[in-house]
């Protein structure tokens, strides 16, 4: 989660968006983000234009499509999107795929448990938990 952009603080993807896309292309920004797990790190990035074949896979229309020129970039709403239909030979053999993944599944677990089942416990260490 990004938790700074160019040493100021940011509570909301809103936040971010309106302090990335009020920053020219080109420049280099100091991001501060946190892992999983609240590990924080801190790293130098240069901002770029996006691709408008990319933002339209992600959003759908570009927003710069629909902006007039010199207006300041605004936030771009994902549309929703209805997955394609799929053609009875393509749910067909996806059914098909579904069901040997099931199986070997099934193969893997049966095969952790007879090893699980064949090996000895592991001794305990006497102390505290090394690290």
């Amino acid at each position: 989660m990004i938790v700074a952009f160019d040493n100021r603080p940011v509570r909301s993807p809103a936040e971010l968006n309106s302090l990335v896309t009020g920053s020219p292309p080109g420049r280099l920004v100091a991001v501060q983000y946190v892992l999983p797990g609240g590990r924080s790190h801190q790293a130098e990035v240069e901002l770029q234009r996006i691709d408008p074949a990319l933002e339209e896979a992600l959003v759908g229309v570009p927003i710069t499509a629909t902006q007039p020129t010199g207006s300041i970039p605004r936030t771009a709403q994902r549309l929703p999107t209805q997955p394609p239909a799929l053609a009875l030979e393509e749910v067909h053999m996806l059914t098909e795929e579904v069901d040997m993944l099931r199986q070997e599944v099934l193969r893997l677990r049966s095969r952790l448990d007879q090893l699980e089942g064949s090996q000895p416990a592991p001794d305990r260490v006497r102390g505290a938990l090394t690290r």
